[in-house]
């Protein structure tokens, strides 16, 4: 007996680029295997023979069945680029805010102040720096004026003393290590 087609693809898709069309066929072909499915529980497993699957193919074929079948698709195709186009909103969307939130880092790391136990480290060091520098000048300072005019005695101790002592004439000389230092005035 040969099998009696009845071209239910090409009445649903138009070429292969029918995306509608593609998927409206596939929802035909699970009607019939449902139809196939349903006819095998009802005559113990028996498989549907050509006259079996008219009744099927003539209510499938209707021109009421066609567009059913294209607006079930039309519908499935519609869903499932509003779910598509939302996730890509949605990923534009994080994606977007994250690099925001980098872009604002990076415009208000310049002005961002620094953290409060830097600036007392930063200041300590200024300030032991600048007592250093002080000192320095001020000993240079009266070691200028009086170099002259005076002897005088540099003694470094042990514990990171430092002195400069005026040598007195009518003094006798310390047990210690000490330069002298004389300027001659021309």
């Amino acid at each position: 007996m040969s099998r009696n087609y009845n071209y239910i693809y090409s009445k649903l898709v138009e070429d292969r680029a029918d995306i509608i069309g593609h998927i409206a066929y596939a929802l035909y072909k699970e009607d019939k295997i449902e139809y196939i499915t349903r006819f095998k529980q009802e005559n113990e497993e028996k498989e549907p023979t050509e006259d079996d699957l008219k009744p099927f193919n003539t209510i499938s074929s209707t021109q009421s069945s066609l567009d059913k079948y294209k607006f079930i698709a039309s519908c499935i195709l519609q869903s499932f680029l509003t779910n598509s186009l939302e996730e890509s909103k949605r990923d534009v969307e994080e994606n977007m805010n994250q690099n925001h939130l980098a872009l604002m880092g990076e415009v208000i790391k310049p002005i961002k102040p620094v953290p409060t136990w830097k600036c007392y480290i930063h200041g300590t060091i200024q300030s032991v720096l600048g007592a250093f520098v002080f000192m320095l000048l001020l000993c240079g300072l009266m070691f200028i004026l009086n170099f002259s005019d005076n002897q005088y005695t540099f003694t470094f101790g042990g514990k990171g003393d430092a002195k400069i002592e005026k040598i007195d004439d009518n003094k006798p000389p310390q047990d210690t290590l000490s330069t002298n230092i004389k300027v001659l005035k021309p």
